[in-house]
C-alpha cells in the first residue's frame, strides 16, 4: 500500500489468489481511499494515522532508514 510500509504491516489483498487489479479495486483499498478523501483518519491503518511524511516534504527529499545508507525517493 505504501513505500513506507517496509515491514508489510498493512495487507490489502493476496496476490496468490487475486490480480493486482482485484486488490487495487477491492473493498480494503476502496475503504482506505474513501477514508483519505473524506479525511477520516480513524478509518486508516496506524501507519497512515501517524504519517508525517507529507508535512516534512519527505516525498521530495532523501531519507534514511535505520542501518541503511542514504535512500533516494
Amino acid at each position: 500500500m505504501c513505500c513506507v510500509d517496509t515491514d508489510g504491516t498493512v495487507l490489502t489483498g493476496d496476490l496468490n489468489h487475486q490480480s493486482i487489479e482485484q486488490v487495487w479495486q477491492g473493498n480494503v483499498q476502496e475503504n482506505y481511499r474513501s477514508a483519505f478523501i473524506n479525511k477520516n483518519k480513524d478509518l486508516l491503518p496506524n501507519i497512515c494515522q501517524d504519517c508525517t511524511y507529507p508535512k516534512k516534504g519527505q516525498w521530495i527529499k532523501p531519507f534514511y532508514w535505520k542501518d541503511w545508507d542514504l535512500i533516494e525517493c
